[in-house]
């Protein structure tokens, strides 16, 4: 509201609700000087994500997941569509990758790669958050599990060598993956085994 104050911590009061830009400028003993800008938000609260759902808590490869939310601001008599923003992030053993980043609307859907990068740790986080007409905005997140299986691979020559997405093994080899995932098996040629 243009007045200012040389204090180094101010404290101020505002009369009227509105945004407000709070500049705080520092200037060293040589005249150099710099700025930084926050936003205040006066009278208004952020928006309440009341429900965030999604078609089902555990997936398989291929499935399609639907998810919708409810939210609502005490300060608008009905939020636009375009406030609500939906993220999706892949959760990777110790690290995540955007997966999806433009859905706007109360609602949307993804469709589950059916590659070999889902496996028995990964998992999908459904994040929404919605913003209101002042600029603030709230957050919510739902995870999304897979459905595993114990998967069994042998070969009728046990010394033989066998690839399991370009992955070479022999004999049996177990591991837990996800439902629905598109495997390459082939085997290398060609092979002497045992003098065959």
């Amino acid at each position: 509201d243009s007045d200012t104050s040389t204090d180094a911590a101010p404290t101020w009061t505002y009369t009227d609700n509105g945004s407000y830009l709070v500049t705080l400028t520092v200037t060293d003993a040589e005249g150099k000087a710099n700025q930084a800008t926050h936003q205040v938000i006066v009278g208004s609260t952020p928006p309440t994500i009341t429900k965030v759902t999604v078609s089902a808590p555990k997936y398989n490869a291929g499935d399609t997941i639907r998810f919708d939310a409810t939210a609502s601001d005490a300060d608008q008599s009905e939020l636009d569509s375009d406030a609500y923003h939906w993220t999706v992030v892949f959760h990777h053993a110790d690290h995540i990758h955007p997966f999806v980043d433009d859905i706007t609307g109360t609602g949307g859907s993804i469709t589950i790669p059916r590659d070999s990068h889902n496996v028995d740790t990964t998992w999908y986080e459904i994040k929404l958050t919605v913003t209101d007409d002042s600029g603030l905005s709230t957050t919510k997140s739902v995870g999304v599990y897979p459905n595993l299986v114990q998967l069994q691979f042998t070969s009728n020559i046990p010394d033989a060598i066998y690839t399991i997405d370009g992955v070479p093994h022999k004999g049996t080899y177990t591991e837990t993956g996800v439902v629905g995932v598109e495997r390459v098996i082939g085997a290398v040629s060609s092979q002497f085994v045992n003098g065959k």
